[in-house]
């Protein structure tokens, strides 16, 4: 392959299931969102995080594992305005503060 092409690869971060309280109380298995997954697109140098994730612990692990894939991320894609896509931003960010974040213009408008 010439020096002028890279190879792109990726590695898929999985979240658990988060618990929560149902009202009325649920027959069977407790109720649970599903687990979440971030994906993070890299080459040789640079990486692209899509999906930060939602809760702090959630993203604070999210942050160690991109951090030990050694490679400068340059981007974080969110793809929808759900809170479980965007609300881990801030630590992504606090940890890779030269990251920049982007979302469509209508992903954008719908988060709060």
């Amino acid at each position: 392959m010439p020096a002028s092409q890279s190879v792109l690869n990726y590695d898929v971060f999985v979240a658990p299931e988060k618990p929560f309280v149902a009202s009325p109380p649920a027959v069977g298995d407790a109720p649970a969102w599903d687990p979440t997954t971030s994906t993070l697109i890299f080459g040789a140098r640079d990486a692209v995080l899509v999906d930060p994730l939602m809760t702090v612990p959630e993203a604070s692990a999210l942050a160690d594992w991109v951090a030990l894939h050694d490679r400068n991320l340059t981007t974080i894609y969110i793809t929808h305005g759900h809170g479980d896509h965007y609300l881990g931003l801030p630590v992504l960010l606090d940890r890779f503060p030269d990251a920049r974040p982007v979302a469509a213009p209508r992903t954008a408008r719908h988060m709060p």
